[in-house]
């Protein structure tokens, strides 16, 4: 496993997310209609808790990024398990 380090890249799938239909589905009143599928998400790493099998990292979403410095915590920011992520 690569050690992941805070500033680094990161991805992992999210399962079962709500998402538009890909087909393009509508109900009757011309709604999208959701469809729940795997999801691949990226982040960047800002922080660890913890240590040994206890440990886990705080990721700020790419999609929720605004202009806050990495040491500067966000209500976004999730904290996962090191196992999910995938260094990118």
């Amino acid at each position: 496993m690569v050690d992941i380090e805070i500033g680094d890249n990161v991805k992992w799938i999210e399962p079962l997310t709500v998402v538009p239909s890909p087909d393009g589905m509508v109900d009757s009143n011309g709604v999208i209609l959701p469809v729940l599928r795997d999801r691949e998400i990226t982040g960047v790493v800002t922080g660890s808790d913890g240590e040994g099998r206890k440990k886990t990292l705080q990721v700020r979403i790419d999609a929720l990024y605004d202009n806050l410095p990495l040491s500067t915590p966000s209500s976004y920011d999730l904290k996962l398990d090191p196992s999910r992520l995938t260094k990118i």
